[in-house]
C-alpha cells in the first residue's frame, strides 16, 4: 500500500474517520498517549503519519525507524504504553503469514494493553485458531470492535480491532462493539465510550459479556451477542428448529468453467441466482471438478460469495432448469426427506432474511466466501402444522394471482383478433367478467367494515353488521347503543377466550376470582370484569418476554396495553356505556356518534388477531388409533352469518368433544372453550347462539348470548363447578 493510498479520501473532518480513530485509541485516559505500531503493506501502512489522530497519538513505522516491528511492540508493552499493532495478516498461509502471526502471539504481557488490527475474519477463522489460542494463554481478549473500511481500503472490507491485558491480572467483563454500517457521527463514538465504561449490559451499537473469553472461543462480536443466541433458542416458535445439516445435504458445486474444457453442459452459475429467487442456467464450456454434481426438483441454490451484512442469495431448482449442474460458486442444498420438499419454499424465506445472516455472521465472521462448516450449523425453523398450512396458502395465492394476470394478458392480446370490431367488443367484456368479479372481490378485503362482518369471530361480527345497520340509518342513539354492544361482545369474546387459556397453561388470574364473586353474587360480569381480566393477562410476567408477547396470551393481553390508542379508545366506550346506564342524557348524538365510531373502528382494527381465534364447533369426531389422529366435522363459527358451512379438520388429540366449541391459538394448539364459551339453541329466537356464564339464579345458571343478548337458564353446573366459576 502507498502512502497516497493511505491518506486517500482522509479529511481533518472527515466525520468516519474521527469515530474509527476514537475507537482505534481509546483507553488512554485523559492526556494519555497511545502508539500506532505499523508496517507497510499493512492495514494501515506509512500513510498513517499524514492521517488526522487525535491529540497524544504517536505513530510508529517498523523499518523507517531504525527497530523491528516486534523490537517496538515488546518495548511499549514492557513500559506500559498502550500500543495498537497493524502487521501484514494477508497470506493467510505461508511462513511469512505463520512468522508474524508468531511473533505478535510470543510478545509477553507486562503493564500495559495491546491491542492488533486484523482482518474481521481472523476472530473466528480455524486458519487463526492456533494464534488465537497461544496468544490467550497468556492474554485476555478485554473489547473487540469491528467495522469496515479504513482509508485507502475498499469500504466493504470488515476490520477488527481486538484489545488484550495480561490474563492473570484481568477477571473480565470482555466488552463487543459493531460499528454500524454508513456515515458516522460523535454519537457512535459516544456510545462506544459508554460501553467501555460498562459492567454488563448494552449499549446502542454493543453490549457486555461478563466473564474472559476461554481460549478455544470465537473473537467475533456476533458469536457473542445475546440477541442472536436469544433468538436461536426461540426458533422453536415456529414449531421446532434443527440444524441445516439434519435437514440439508450441503454440496458444492464441481464445474468451473474455461477454455480448456471440451465439454458443454447447461449449468447454474453463481450470476444465474437472482436476488428475486428466479433462477437462469447458460450453456458453459469447462471441467468437472470431482464427482458430477447433477441438480434435481427441489434443490436450493445459493451463491456461495456473500457481503457483509447483505443477505444469502437463493434460487429454487424447477424441471424447467434441467438437467443442468452447479458450477464451483454455488452450494447446493438437497433435502433429505419429502415433508422438508413441502417447506421449501418458507426455508428458502428464511435463508434470504436478515436473521438467518446474523446467525451465519456468529458463526464465521469477517469470511467473504460461504463457510460450509458454517452453514452446517445454521439454526432452521421447521413450521408447525399450522404455520406449514398459512405458507401454502400464501404460495397458492401467489399462483393464482399469477394465473389472473395470465389470464388478463390474453384478454389484452385476443382484444382485435375477432372477426369484425363487434365481436371483439364483446369478447373483451364477456371474457373479462370473470377478472373483474374477482377484483371487486378482493377490493372488499380492502374495506376493514367488510373484513369485520365477514372474518370476525360470529358474535362480535354479528353485533358488528347490526351497529353498521343502525349508522346507515342515522348516527343518532340506536346505533351508539349497538356499537357499545358491539365493545361490550368483543371484550367478552376475548375475556372469555383468555379464560380458557389460562385455564390450559395453569395460570392464576385474580380477575377471575372477581368474575366468580360477582356470579355467586347474582350481579353477573360488567365491561369492567372482562377489561380486567385482559389487563391483568397483560401483566403477567411470563407474556413479556419476546416469546411470550407472541403468543395467543400474549396478544390478548396486549390488546388494552396500558397508553396504547386501544385502551384510551376502550376508556371512551367504557364511559360513554356508563352514562347511558345511568341514564345520562347525551345532548350531541351525532358528535357522540362520530367518536364512538372511531373508537370502535380503531379497537376492532386492534383485535384483527381474534381471526385467528374464531370459535370451532365440532359436531363428529373419528379418532384413528393407528395414526394418532383425529377426523372432525366442524363448523367454523366466522362472520355474520346464522347458518355455517360445514368443514373438515385434523386434530391430534383422542379427547376432543362431540358438541363443544374450541379454539385453535396460534401455535396450532386445539383448546377447550367449554364452560366459558358454549354454542347452544337459543329458546328465545331459536337459533343456534353463542353463550357465556351470567349469573346464578336459584340452584341454576343463567347463560348470556354473545350475539344478541338473549338469556337462557339450566340446571348443568356441574363444568362450571369444574373450572372454579360456582
Amino acid at each position: 500500500m502507498t502512502e497516497t493510498q493511505g491518506i486517500d479520501g482522509v479529511r481533518p473532518d472527515d466525520a468516519r474517520w474521527r469515530v474509527i480513530a476514537g475507537i482505534l485509541t481509546a483507553g488512554t485516559g485523559t492526556g494519555g498517549t497511545v502508539e500506532i505500531l505499523v508496517e507497510d503493506g499493512a492495514l494501515l501502512d506509512a500513510g498513517a503519519l499524514d492521517l488526522p489522530w487525535p491529540t497524544g497519538v504517536s505513530v510508529h513505522v517498523a523499518g523507517h525507524e531504525g527497530a523491528s516491528a516486534s523490537e517496538i511492540l515488546q518495548n511499549c508493552v514492557e513500559l506500559g504504553l498502550p500500543v495498537v499493532i497493524a502487521t501484514r495478516w494477508e497470506g493467510k498461509t505461508g511462513p511469512v503469514a505463520a512468522q508474524r502471526r508468531e511473533w505478535v502471539a510470543g510478545v509477553e504481557p507486562s503493564g500495559g494493553p495491546m491491542s492488533m488490527l486484523l482482518p474481521a475474519a481472523a476472530l473466528s477463522s480455524e486458519v487463526y485458531a492456533k494464534f488465537r489460542s497461544k496468544l490467550m494463554s497468556r492474554w485476555a481478549v478485554t473489547r473487540v470492535a469491528e467495522w469496515s473500511g479504513l482509508p485507502g481500503i475498499h469500504p466493504s472490507f470488515e476490520i477488527a480491532l481486538v484489545t488484550l491485558e495480561r490474563r492473570a491480572d484481568y477477571p473480565g467483563p470482555t466488552r463487543f462493539f459493531q460499528v454500524p454500517h454508513g456515515p458516522l457521527g460523535d454519537d457512535v463514538l459516544a456510545d462506544f465510550a459508554n460501553l467501555t465504561r460498562r459492567d454488563g449490559g448494552r449499549s446502542a451499537h454493543g453490549f457486555v459479556v461478563r466473564r474472559v473469553l476461554e481460549r478455544n472461543e470465537s473473537w467475533s462480536v456476533a458469536a457473542h451477542d445475546p440477541a442472536v443466541a436469544d433468538h436461536a433458542r426461540s426458533l422453536d416458535s415456529y414449531g421446532s428448529a434443527e440444524s441445516l445439516s439434519d435437514v440439508f445435504e450441503v454440496l458444492r458445486g464441481t464445474w468451473r468453467s474455461g477454455t480448456e474444457g471440451s465439454a458443454v453442459r447447461s449449468v447454474v452459475a453463481a450470476r444465474g441466482i437472482g436476488r428475486d429467487g428466479r433462477v437462469e442456467t447458460a450453456r458453459s464450456r469447462g471441467t468437472v471438478v470431482g464427482n458430477d454434481l447433477e441438480l434435481r426438483v427441489g434443490d436450493l441454490v445459493l451463491r456461495a460469495v456473500v457481503h457483509r451484512e447483505a443477505p444469502l442469495v437463493v434460487g429454487e431448482i424447477h424441471p424447467i432448469h434441467l438437467p443442468a449442474i452447479a458450477s464451483a460458486h454455488v452450494i447446493v442444498l438437497r433435502a433429505k426427506d419429502e415433508l422438508v420438499r413441502g417447506d421449501l419454499g418458507f426455508l428458502a424465506a428464511y435463508l434470504r432474511s436478515a436473521a438467518a445472516r446474523r446467525h451465519l455472521s456468529a458463526l464465521a465472521a469477517g469470511s467473504s466466501m460461504l463457510k460450509l462448516d458454517a452453514l452446517r450449523r445454521l439454526p432452521l425453523p421447521i413450521p408447525d402444522a399450522a404455520l406449514r398450512a398459512a405458507v401454502r396458502d400464501i404460495e397458492t395465492a401467489e399462483s393464482s394471482f399469477a394465473l389472473w394476470k395470465q389470464s388478463a394478458d390474453l384478454v389484452l392480446r385476443e382484444a382485435f383478433d375477432g372477426p369484425t370490431p363487434q365481436a371483439s367488443r364483446a369478447h373483451i367484456i364477456d371474457s373479462s367478467r370473470i377478472l373483474r368479479q374477482r377484483l371487486d372481490a378482493a377490493g372488499l378485503l380492502d374495506d376493514p367494515a367488510q373484513i369485520y362482518a365477514t372474518r370476525y369471530p360470529q358474535p362480535i361480527a354479528v353485533r358488528w353488521s347490526i351497529a353498521q345497520n343502525e349508522w346507515t340509518r342515522g348516527h343518532g342513539e340506536a346505533y351508539i347503543r349497538a356499537a357499545l354492544d358491539c365493545y361490550e361482545t368483543l371484550l367478552a369474546y376475548a375475556a372469555n377466550v383468555a379464560l380458557a387459556l389460562a385455564r390450559f397453561r395453569g395460570l392464576e388470574l385474580s380477575a377471575a376470582s372477581d368474575l366468580r364473586r360477582k356470579i355467586r353474587r347474582g350481579q353477573g360480569p360488567t365491561i369492567g370484569t372482562w377489561r380486567a381480566i385482559l389487563q391483568e393477562v397483560g401483566g403477567r410476567r411470563e407474556l413479556r418476554t419476546p416469546e411470550g408477547a407472541s403468543s395467543t396470551m400474549g396478544r390478548l393481553g396486549a390488546l388494552l396495553a396500558e397508553s396504547s390508542d386501544a385502551a384510551a379508545a376502550s376508556r371512551l366506550l367504557s364511559d360513554t356505556r356508563n352514562d347511558l346506564a345511568h341514564q345520562r342524557t347525551i345532548l350531541e348524538p351525532q358528535e357522540v356518534a362520530e367518536r364512538i365510531s372511531d373508537a370502535l373502528g380503531l379497537l376492532m382494527a386492534r383485535a384483527d388477531f381474534l381471526m385467528d381465534l374464531a370459535a370451532v364447533h365440532v359436531r363428529h369426531t373419528v379418532w384413528d388409533d393407528l395414526t394418532r389422529t383425529a377426523t372432525l366435522e366442524v363448523q367454523h363459527l366466522v362472520g355474520d352469518r346464522v347458518v355455517m358451512p360445514d368443514a373438515t379438520m385434523q386434530g391430534d388429540a383422542p379427547t376432543i368433544e362431540e358438541g363443544s366449541l374450541y379454539v385453535t391459538d396460534l401455535e396450532s394448539q386445539f383448546h377447550l372453550l367449554r364452560p366459558f364459551v358454549q354454542r347452544r339453541q337459543c329458546p328465545e329466537c331459536h337459533n343456534l347462539s353463542t353463550f357465556h356464564i351470567d349469573r346464578i339464579v336459584g340452584d341454576k345458571v343463567s347463560l348470556r348470548s354473545l350475539q344478541d343478548g338473549h338469556q337462557m337458564i339450566t340446571d348443568d353446573t356441574a363444568a362450571f363447578e369444574a373450572v372454579g366459576l360456582l
